[in-house]
Formats: C-alpha cells, sequence, structure tokens
C-alpha cells in the first residue's frame, strides 16, 4: 500500500500528495517544453509531407508534358458500321501512334473453341463405367471406369493451373432438368485455343464414350489498307503502331475510317493540369510564408527550401526555348502566363489557336519546360535524397532525440516521485509517534497532578 496514499496529511495537516505533484512538475519543466518543440516540430513534418504531395501532382503533370503524352497526344475517330448500324471497332492511341487515315475491313473477329458431350447422363455423380485418356491443349486426362462426369470435369479443370495452365474451364450443363453434359471452352481466344486429342491407345472422346463434339475455336482477321492481318485475339495491338484495335462486329465487305490526328481537348487538360498543380504549390508556399497573426506564424514559416523553390518555379515559367519558333518560345506565348502574386492564369482560347497553327512548336515548347519542371520537382521528391526528405529526416531526428530525452527524464523523476512518497510518508510516521508520545505524557501529568 502507498504510504502517502494513505496517511497523507493525517499528521502534519500538509497535503503532500498535492506537494510532490508540485515538486515533480516544476522539475520536469524542461521535459514539459520539449514535448512542446516535438508537437511543433511534427506540424512542420505534416506540412512537409502535404508540400511533397503537391510537388508530387506537379512532377506528374510536367512529366505529361515532357514525354509528350499531353500535348502530344492524338485521338482515334472512327466512322462507319455495319449495315445493321453497329459499330465494327473501337480504337485507342499510344505514344508511338502517328497521324493517319485507315480503311479497316472486320472479316471475321476472334472466337473460343468450344467442345460438348452430344450424349448425356441422367446422374453426373454416377460412375461412367469406361476407361482411357484424352488430352487438353497437349495435357493429358485419365479416365477411370469408377469416374463421374462430374469427375472428369474436375481433372479438366486441375489442369488450368500452375505455370502452365491449360486455358481450359469444363462445366456439367443440365440440358432439359433430369440429363447432363459435359461442356469445355477455352478462356482464350483463336484457332489454336482449343485442341482436344484422344489417348493412344485407349482414347475416350468417340461415341459410345465422353462423345466430344468440338466448334473450333477461329482467329480474328481484318483487312488494312487491303492488307490481310491475322491475330488470335479480337484486341489488336501491333497492326498499326501505337494503336490498339477492339473488334466489336465483324462485316465482311464493309469498311470504316479509322483517323488518328492530334487531339486539341486531350493538349488543353494536360496543360491546364500543369498550371493547376503549379498554382496548388504556389498557393501553399503562400500561406506558409504569410506574416504571423497575433504571434502565430505557418509551421514552415521563413524556412529558405520554400523561398528559393518559389524562385526557381517562376524563373522556369519565365525562360525562353529558343529551338522552336518565335511565335511559340514561351509560355506567355501559348496562353500560361503569371500574375504579379506569382499564379498562373491559362487562356484556353490563345492556347487552342497556338496549338492549332503550330502544334509541332508548341508541343516542342512545351516538353522543354515540362522537362524543367519535373527536373525540379524531382529534386525535392525524390526518395531518400529529395530535398524534402533530408528535411524530413532531419525533423524525424530531432523528434526521436527529444522523445527519448524526455523519456529519461519521466524515468529519473518516476524514482524522484517514490523517494519524495517514501520521504514524507516517514515524515508523517515520525510526526504520528511524536503526537503518540506527547498524548500520552500529558495523560501521565494529568494523572500525577490529580
Amino acid at each position: 500500500m502507498d504510504p502517502l496514499t494513505s496517511f497523507s496529511g493525517l499528521s502534519s495537516g500538509i497535503d503532500t500528495k498535492k506537494l510532490v505533484d508540485a515538486i515533480i512538475a516544476q522539475e520536469r519543466a524542461p521535459a514539459a517544453r520539449d514535448e512542446a518543440t516535438v508537437s511543433k516540430v511534427q506540424d512542420q513534418l505534416d506540412q512537409w509531407g502535404k508540400y511533397r504531395t503537391l510537388v508530387g501532382a506537379l512532377n506528374t503533370a510536367a512529366t505529361k508534358l515532357k514525354d509528350g503524352s499531353g500535348l502530344g497526344a492524338l485521338a482515334a475517330t472512327v466512322t462507319g458500321t455495319t449495315s445493321a448500324g453497329s459499330p465494327l471497332f473501337s480504337a485507342t492511341t499510344g505514344l508511338l501512334a502517328k497521324p493517319g487515315d485507315y480503311e479497316v475491313e472486320v472479316v471475321q473477329r476472334a472466337r473460343a473453341g468450344v467442345a460438348r458431350s452430344q450424349a448425356t447422363v441422367t446422374d453426373p455423380g454416377a460412375a461412367l463405367g469406361f476407361t482411357g485418356t484424352f488430352t487438353v491443349n497437349g495435357q493429358t486426362v485419365t479416365v477411370a471406369a469408377g469416374d463421374s462426369l462430374n469427375a472428369v470435369r474436375d481433372a479438366i479443370n486441375a489442369l488450368d493451373t500452375g505455370t502452365s495452365p491449360t486455358k481450359v474451364r469444363a462445366s456439367v450443363i443440365s440440358t432439359d432438368g433430369t440429363h447432363y453434359a459435359l461442356v469445355l471452352k477455352a478462356s482464350t481466344t483463336g484457332a489454336a485455343s482449343l485442341t482436344l486429342a484422344d489417348g493412344s491407345p485407349d482414347g475416350v472422346l468417340g461415341a459410345g464414350e465422353l462423345d466430344l463434339l468440338t466448334t473450333a475455336g477461329q482467329d480474328a482477321k481484318i483487312r488494312v489498307d487491303g492488307v490481310d492481318v491475322t491475330r488470335s485475339s479480337n484486341t489488336i495491338t501491333d497492326a498499326i503502331p501505337g494503336v490498339t484495335l477492339n473488334l466489336l462486329a465483324e462485316e465482311q465487305g464493309t469498311t470504316a475510317t479509322l483517323r488518328i490526328a492530334a487531339d486539341p481537348k486531350a493538349a488543353r487538360d494536360a496543360m491546364q493540369a500543369f498550371v493547376d498543380a503549379y498554382n496548388g504549390i504556389v498557393d501553399y508556399m503562400k500561406g506558409q510564408q504569410a506574416q504571423p497573426v497575433n504571434g502565430v506564424q505557418a509551421p514552415l514559416y521563413g524556412d529558405t527550401l520554400l523561398r528559393s523553390t518559389r524562385f526557381s518555379l517562376s524563373n522556369t515559367v519565365l525562360a525562353r526555348v529558343t529551338s522552336v519558333g518565335v511565335d511559340t518560345q514561351t509560355l506567355a506565348a501559348v496562353g500560361v502566363s503569371l500574375t504579379s502574386e506569382g499564379r498562373m492564369t491559362f487562356n484556353a482560347a490563345k492556347f487552342d489557336d497556338a496549338y492549332a497553327a503550330h502544334r509541332d512548336d508548341v508541343t516542342a515548347m512545351a516538353a522543354d519546360r515540362g522537362a524543367a519542371f519535373a527536373s525540379l520537382a524531382d529534386d525535392l521528391v525524390r526518395v531518400g535524397t529529395g530535398s524534402i526528405a533530408t528535411r524530413e529526416t532531419q525533423l524525424r531526428a530531432r523528434i526521436d532525440s527529444l522523445n527519448e530525452r524526455i523519456a529519461r527524464v519521466d524515468a529519473r523523476l518516476a524514482q524522484r516521485r517514490s523517494q519524495l512518497n517514501l520521504q514524507f510518508a516517514r515524515m508523517e510516521s515520525a510526526l504520528s509517534r511524536l503526537q503518540g508520545q506527547s498524548t500520552g505524557s500529558l495523560s501521565q501529568l494529568s494523572t500525577l497532578k490529580g
């Protein structure tokens, strides 16, 4: 039992518990100041995390200017349908696409191979009563006399696993509620998607046993500007460089026109995204560098990295690219300007006009500026060695050091509290004995007087 808790002030009249708390609080003042510092440093660390996210967004937007996936984007437009009005195919473009027009005919779409047993059974769990082997896409299935239709299905599906799956799935289908058939279907398309063969000499695919009827898969066939193209899939990625065709319908003799051309909307959206990301950083830095209000300043107020970065950003915006035409050498020339507060404004109409008249130069100038901004951003956000990472590492180390110091003070004060408690408990005990002795002496004097 804690003597101080049990006897605090009973003899002395002093609230020794409160006194101990006051002594400990006084001696803990340096640790309390360290805790306040930890909170402040943690706020700074949190703000660097927010700043890193904003710089990362700028890096992403700038990279799309740099690699041409933004302003250099091409759009695919398909004109023409089947006689029933259905689209023959859709198309998307990648970085390797080039402008051009193509006539595309979808002769046939790719299909998966299927097979079904012509003979049916009334109980798919009953033994089939025959033995033999057959192969599914080159892998062997063994049928024992006691195997049921369900067991054959499971054996086939067991082969569609591992490093060399058959890519064929089997199922047992009820044809009329009382009869059941085995159905196999390839999970891929193409003429080679499903290949079945009897084992030798004891095959079981024929009549009287599994009795499987196979409908072979087929490859997709298209004709591009009169050139025949055959692929195993309805998604064709290598017929036209940088263009992916997704075949939707087939109609021999009907062609659709595929046009690959510049995408002004995608270019405008990419530039707008870049402007928004830039302004996000400027607004953030402005908030951190604002003058203190009532003595309270932002966590990163006065930080030299923020100040230098803001200067670098504005210089990068204003730089001139001399390798392109004089009408498109700066971002301002294509509608991206700086305000007096350092934010960007975007004149979409001016950008559209410049892009329509000088697409290649605008794209090249934006790629140059995008590369500069991406490099600047990467220097800040690079994992481990970037400027922000360095700041964060320093702050985390300071927090760890302060927490260790706080822990040492608290450990020492825990012992100090125990010592004070024991001292006051002993004092209370001594006072109690003295009071007892005094009471006894008074009683004896009173007796002698009587």
